[in-house]
Protein backbone atom coordinates (compact mmCIF):
# COMPACT_ATOMS: atom_id res chain seq x y z
CA UNK A 1 0.00 0.00 0.00
CA UNK A 2 1.25 3.29 -1.05
CA UNK A 3 1.38 6.01 2.00
CA UNK A 4 -1.15 8.60 1.74
CA UNK A 5 -0.60 12.59 0.53
CA UNK A 6 0.38 14.44 3.33
CA UNK A 7 -3.09 16.18 3.25
CA UNK A 8 -5.22 12.79 3.35
CA UNK A 9 -2.72 11.47 6.11
CA UNK A 10 -3.27 14.75 8.02
CA UNK A 11 -7.27 14.09 7.94
CA UNK A 12 -7.34 10.59 8.32
CA UNK A 13 -4.95 10.58 11.28
CA UNK A 14 -6.91 13.56 12.80
CA UNK A 15 -10.26 11.73 12.35
CA UNK A 16 -9.17 9.10 14.03
CA UNK A 17 -7.67 11.53 17.26
CA UNK A 18 -10.77 13.42 17.25
CA UNK A 19 -12.63 10.59 17.53
CA UNK A 20 -10.81 9.68 20.81
CA UNK A 21 -10.86 13.14 22.05
CA UNK A 22 -14.69 12.80 21.48
CA UNK A 23 -15.03 9.23 23.76
CA UNK A 24 -12.82 10.64 26.58
CA UNK A 25 -14.39 14.24 26.63
CA UNK A 26 -11.72 15.52 29.04
CA UNK A 27 -11.36 19.39 28.99
CA UNK A 28 -7.70 19.07 27.69
CA UNK A 29 -9.16 16.85 24.71
CA UNK A 30 -11.99 19.14 23.58
CA UNK A 31 -8.86 22.22 23.61
CA UNK A 32 -6.83 20.35 21.61
CA UNK A 33 -9.39 18.94 19.13
CA UNK A 34 -9.80 23.05 18.58
CA UNK A 35 -6.57 23.01 16.79
CA UNK A 36 -7.70 20.15 14.55
CA UNK A 37 -10.67 21.15 13.89
CA UNK A 38 -8.84 24.58 12.38
CA UNK A 39 -6.63 22.67 10.62
CA UNK A 40 -9.36 20.58 8.66
CA UNK A 41 -11.34 23.76 7.96
CA UNK A 42 -10.05 27.14 8.11
CA UNK A 43 -6.35 27.24 7.70
CA UNK A 44 -5.60 28.04 4.06
CA UNK A 45 -9.45 26.73 3.43
CA UNK A 46 -9.08 23.70 5.12
CA UNK A 47 -7.78 20.12 4.37
CA UNK A 48 -11.04 18.85 4.87
CA UNK A 49 -12.96 20.29 1.56
CA UNK A 50 -10.19 20.37 -0.29
CA UNK A 51 -10.09 16.13 -0.19
CA UNK A 52 -13.62 16.47 0.11
CA UNK A 53 -13.52 17.89 -3.90
CA UNK A 54 -10.49 15.41 -4.56
CA UNK A 55 -12.85 12.39 -3.70
CA UNK A 56 -15.93 13.70 -5.37
CA UNK A 57 -17.73 13.62 -1.60
CA UNK A 58 -20.49 16.27 -0.96
CA UNK A 59 -19.17 17.96 2.56
CA UNK A 60 -22.52 17.61 4.40
CA UNK A 61 -23.12 18.42 8.27
CA UNK A 62 -26.22 16.68 10.33
CA UNK A 63 -27.34 18.96 12.87
CA UNK A 64 -30.88 19.65 14.92
CA UNK A 65 -33.00 21.95 13.38
CA UNK A 66 -33.50 24.83 15.87
CA UNK A 67 -35.40 27.39 13.73
CA UNK A 68 -35.84 30.07 16.32
CA UNK A 69 -32.70 30.19 18.18
CA UNK A 70 -30.44 33.40 17.77
CA UNK A 71 -32.49 35.42 20.24
CA UNK A 72 -31.58 35.35 23.43
CA UNK A 73 -34.57 34.64 26.55
CA UNK A 74 -34.95 38.22 27.93
CA UNK A 75 -35.02 36.66 31.67
CA UNK A 76 -31.43 35.00 30.72
CA UNK A 77 -27.84 35.98 30.59
CA UNK A 78 -27.15 33.55 27.71
CA UNK A 79 -28.60 30.34 25.90
CA UNK A 80 -26.48 27.82 24.01
CA UNK A 81 -28.35 24.75 21.82
CA UNK A 82 -26.73 21.29 21.40
CA UNK A 83 -26.38 21.04 17.70
CA UNK A 84 -25.18 16.64 17.60
CA UNK A 85 -28.24 14.49 17.21
CA UNK A 86 -28.92 12.05 20.29
CA UNK A 87 -29.64 9.01 18.84
CA UNK A 88 -32.13 8.01 21.64
CA UNK A 89 -34.10 11.32 20.81
CA UNK A 90 -36.00 11.73 17.69
CA UNK A 91 -34.84 15.00 16.75
CA UNK A 92 -35.69 17.42 13.02
CA UNK A 93 -32.64 17.25 11.35
CA UNK A 94 -31.23 19.56 8.73
CA UNK A 95 -28.21 18.59 6.42
CA UNK A 96 -26.30 22.01 5.53
CA UNK A 97 -22.59 22.93 4.10
CA UNK A 98 -19.91 24.01 5.48
CA UNK A 99 -20.49 27.55 4.95
CA UNK A 100 -23.88 27.41 6.48
CA UNK A 101 -22.88 25.30 9.32
CA UNK A 102 -19.68 27.48 10.37
CA UNK A 103 -22.77 30.55 10.71
CA UNK A 104 -24.65 28.59 12.72
CA UNK A 105 -25.28 29.83 15.91
CA UNK A 106 -23.78 27.62 19.19
CA UNK A 107 -24.65 30.59 21.87
CA UNK A 108 -26.80 33.47 22.15
CA UNK A 109 -26.45 36.34 24.45
CA UNK A 110 -28.42 39.45 25.00
CA UNK A 111 -26.17 41.35 22.43
CA UNK A 112 -25.17 38.84 20.08
CA UNK A 113 -25.10 35.43 18.14
CA UNK A 114 -21.67 33.43 18.62
CA UNK A 115 -21.67 30.92 16.15
CA UNK A 116 -19.71 27.47 15.12
CA UNK A 117 -16.57 29.25 13.70
CA UNK A 118 -16.42 31.36 16.88
CA UNK A 119 -15.95 28.64 19.26
CA UNK A 120 -13.57 26.76 16.86
CA UNK A 121 -11.38 30.40 17.03
CA UNK A 122 -12.21 31.01 20.75
CA UNK A 123 -11.31 28.04 21.86
CA UNK A 124 -8.23 27.38 19.16
CA UNK A 125 -6.78 30.52 19.55
CA UNK A 126 -7.41 31.82 23.34
CA UNK A 127 -8.49 28.79 25.45
CA UNK A 128 -4.97 27.02 24.48
CA UNK A 129 -5.84 24.78 21.35
CA UNK A 130 -3.19 26.58 19.42
CA UNK A 131 -2.57 30.24 21.20
CA UNK A 132 -2.89 30.76 25.02
CA UNK A 133 -4.27 33.49 26.40
CA UNK A 134 -6.52 37.10 25.91
CA UNK A 135 -8.18 37.96 22.32
CA UNK A 136 -5.20 39.86 20.80
CA UNK A 137 -8.49 42.31 19.22
CA UNK A 138 -10.97 41.97 21.82
CA UNK A 139 -13.37 40.61 19.55
CA UNK A 140 -16.54 40.84 21.41
CA UNK A 141 -17.82 37.24 20.47
CA UNK A 142 -14.78 36.16 22.32
CA UNK A 143 -15.46 38.45 25.02
CA UNK A 144 -18.75 36.69 25.83
CA UNK A 145 -17.45 33.46 25.83
CA UNK A 146 -14.84 34.41 28.02
CA UNK A 147 -17.56 35.85 30.39
CA UNK A 148 -19.65 32.72 30.08
CA UNK A 149 -17.05 30.14 30.83
CA UNK A 150 -16.60 32.69 33.98
CA UNK A 151 -19.96 32.36 35.10
CA UNK A 152 -21.68 28.89 33.83
CA UNK A 153 -20.09 25.51 33.56
CA UNK A 154 -21.43 21.86 33.35
CA UNK A 155 -19.64 19.29 35.52
CA UNK A 156 -17.17 21.90 35.64
CA UNK A 157 -16.63 21.60 32.01
CA UNK A 158 -17.13 25.46 30.41
CA UNK A 159 -19.92 25.52 28.16
CA UNK A 160 -17.59 26.61 25.05
CA UNK A 161 -15.97 23.46 25.69
CA UNK A 162 -19.58 21.37 25.63
CA UNK A 163 -20.52 23.51 22.13
CA UNK A 164 -17.01 22.07 20.86
CA UNK A 165 -17.82 18.80 21.53
CA UNK A 166 -21.16 18.59 20.35
CA UNK A 167 -20.09 20.05 16.69
CA UNK A 168 -16.70 18.07 16.71
CA UNK A 169 -19.48 15.14 17.08
CA UNK A 170 -21.52 16.53 14.09
CA UNK A 171 -18.00 17.05 11.95
CA UNK A 172 -17.08 13.20 12.46
CA UNK A 173 -20.07 12.47 10.84
CA UNK A 174 -19.66 14.51 8.27
CA UNK A 175 -16.21 13.39 7.56
CA UNK A 176 -16.97 9.60 7.04
CA UNK A 177 -17.66 9.60 3.79
CA UNK A 178 -14.39 11.29 2.93
CA UNK A 179 -12.49 8.58 5.31
CA UNK A 180 -14.37 6.07 3.12
CA UNK A 181 -13.40 7.28 0.17
CA UNK A 182 -9.84 7.54 1.03
CA UNK A 183 -9.95 3.83 2.70
CA UNK A 184 -11.49 2.38 -1.01
CA UNK A 185 -8.48 4.49 -2.67
CA UNK A 186 -5.38 2.65 -0.74
CA UNK A 187 -7.29 -0.52 -0.81
CA UNK A 188 -7.71 0.06 -5.15
CA UNK A 189 -4.66 1.15 -5.26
Amino acid sequence: MEPLPLDEYLLYNGYQELQERVERFDPYDMIRASSLLRQMFLDGGGIAPAIAKRYNVKLLFSIINFPDFGKCNEDYVFEYVQLAPNPRLNHRLISVDLNQFFRTPCIATQERVITVREIILMVAHVNGGVHLGQPKNKNPEQVDLLAIDKIFSLGGVPTTLHCLLALTKVVLEALSPIIQAIDAAAEAG
